[in-house]
């Protein structure tokens, strides 16, 4: 009987709930895991290490902007860390791009003569291109003007083709130049975008010319028959006589004559100044008096005009950059 009275006691036990207190969890103190020994140690390098990097790009920094420090490990570095050269309007022109640009300079130098040394001029055209590069890249991009990369690669293959085919080409790209394909595309790249806003931005006019040769080197006698000669044609004109037949019949300009005088389209700065100033002076269809240039008399007629900018690609950048904020911030002498 005792042993089932124990039994009756062991089984009561395993079914009736424990009502032992047990420590609230919320109160007791939670240890936090242990950090492992190697991972303190990591990150105390890492962070080591990243006070070492700032104290080298600070240091190479004021050896660049202070001392105007330009060895090989001043380069290098610059080559990883982006220094700025200068700003235009908040966009950043770097020191490495300058010193290539020099490079080339020397590189070009070196082709020709000996004692090759970078000059004050040398410098200061390196650093007005590159400023005028990131102008040229704003003013296109406010404009609504663009380059693609077609027709880079296409201006590449026309220059390569006319210098002797691929191979020949970048070896002449490599020894005389020290270019990659991609810096030389850069160039061409901004040499289209210039392009691109002077024939769509600045005003164009298209013109024909009559042309009666007439210079110091002749006698008094022959220059007033000269300019008697272009009155006569000039009268035939204004009669209603076809001006580019009339051109064709009497021009003493070779280049234009047998295409009845036709110029084609030009901007300011490309003819002489006295041309320059009859022709941008008349509307489309206008015809002009006697204009006298170095090269005799001249009747000019206007066919079209285009595009409103009255200045030349280079007044107009310059306008512009003149209204942005530059900074240059290197200028070695």
């Amino acid at each position: 009987m005792d042993n089932d009275k124990d039994k009756v006691k062991e089984i009561n036990s395993r079914i009736e709930p424990d009502n032992t207190p047990k420590p609230d969890m919320s109160e007791a103190e939670i240890t936090p895991p242990a950090v492992p020994k190697k991972n303190i140690e990591l990150v105390g390098i890492l962070k080591i290490l990243g006070i070492l990097l700032l104290l080298l790009i600070l240091g190479v920094g004021a050896a660049i902007y202070g001392f105007q420090e330009e060895n090989r490990f001043v380069k290098a570095v610059a080559n990883i860390v982006p220094y700025p050269l200068a700003m235009v309007d908040y966009q950043p022109l770097l020191l490495s791009d300058y010193w290539r640009e020099l490079d080339v300079v020397l590189n070009a130098c070196e082709q020709i003569g000996t004692d090759c040394q970078i000059s004050a001029t040398d410098r200061e055209q390196v650093t007005n291109g590159l400023v005028r590069e990131k102008v040229v890249e704003r003013v296109a991009n406010r404009e609504g003007v663009s380059v693609t990369s077609e027709d880079v690669d296409n201006e590449f293959d026309r220059i390569v083709e006319e210098n002797g085919g691929e191979e020949v080409f970048l070896n002449l790209l490599e020894e005389q130049f020290n270019w990659t394909v991609d810096e030389l595309k850069e160039r061409i790249y901004y040499d289209l975008l210039m392009r691109k806003l002077q024939e769509d931005k600045i005003e164009q006019v298209q013109a024909a010319h009559i042309l009666i040769l007439s210079d110091e080197s002749m006698s008094e006698e022959d220059q007033t028959k000269a300019m008697e000669t272009a009155q006569g044609i000039l009268d035939r004109i204004n009669n209603g006589e076809d001006f580019a037949t009339v051109a064709q019949e009497t021009s003493e300009d070779p280049g234009s004559d047998e295409k009845g005088g036709d110029l084609g389209y030009f901007t300011r700065g490309v003819m002489v100044p006295e041309f320059e100033q009859a022709a941008f002076s008349l509307s489309a269809g206008g015809v002009s008096d006697l204009i006298k240039t170095q090269y005799g008399w001249h009747i000019i007629k206007v066919t079209d005009k285009k595009n409103e900018i009255q200045s030349t690609l280079e007044e107009w950048l310059q306008s512009e950059q003149d209204n942005m904020n530059v900074w240059i911030w290197y200028n070695k002498q």
